[in-house]
C-alpha cells in the first residue's frame, strides 16, 4: 500500500526521502544494504525503544533457494538479504520497513521487509518484496493521484 500524508513531511537529518530505482536497474548480489525498523531484536523478543538498523548483504536467488535455505520456495518478486552464518536480520514487527541501498550518495528503496524463518538463523535469509519488480506499479499509482489533482 502507498500512504498519502495529510501534511507534507518535514525533512531533517533523520527524515528524508528515498529514491525509487530507475526502470530496469537492480543491485547485484553481494552489495551491502541497510534494513531499518522497530521490530524485535531476537525471535519472540521485546521491541526496542529506538529505531534500529542492520547491515545485510543481497543474496542471489539460487543461493536463497538452496536445499539448506528455502529449498526452491523463493520466486519472482522476492529478494533475499542477510548472511549465510545468520545473526543479522529483520525480525517480527519490521515487516513493511525499507531495505535501502546506497549508490553514489543516493539511497534507493531496494526492498520491503516481508518475511523469513524466525530471525537471523543460519542459511535462512530475510525475504523482501523486490522493488525492481514493483516500481512501475508505484509510479502508476503516484501518477494516477497526480492526474486526479490536476
Amino acid at each position: 500500500a502507498l500512504l498519502r500524508l495529510a501534511t507534507p513531511a518535514k525533512f531533517t537529518n533523520y527524515v528524508y526521502p528515498i529514491c525509487l530505482l530507475p526502470q530496469g536497474a537492480r543491485f547485484r548480489p553481494g552489495k551491502y544494504c541497510y534494513v531499518t525498523g522497530w521490530g524485535v531484536l531476537q525471535w519472540k523478543g521485546t521491541k526496542p525503544a529506538i529505531l534500529r538498523e542492520a547491515q545485510v548483504q543481497l543474496v542471489p536467488q539460487d543461493k536463497c533457494n538452496s536445499p539448506q535455505s528455502y529449498n526452491g520456495e523463493v520466486r519472482g518478486r522476492a529478494l533475499c538479504a542477510g548472511f549465510e552464518r545468520g545473526g543479522v536480520d529483520a525480525c517480527q514487527y519490521d515487516s513493511g520497513g525499507p531495505l535501502a541501498c546506497e549508490e553514489r550518495g543516493r539511497w534507493y528503496l531496494t526492498g520491503v521487509v516481508s518475511y523469513g524463518h524466525e530471525c537471523g538463523n543460519p542459511h535462512k535469509y530475510g525475504l523482501y518484496a523486490d522493488m525492481a519488480t514493483l516500481n512501475t506499479w508505484v509510479e502508476n499509482i503516484i501518477q494516477e493521484h497526480l492526474d486526479d489533482e490536476s
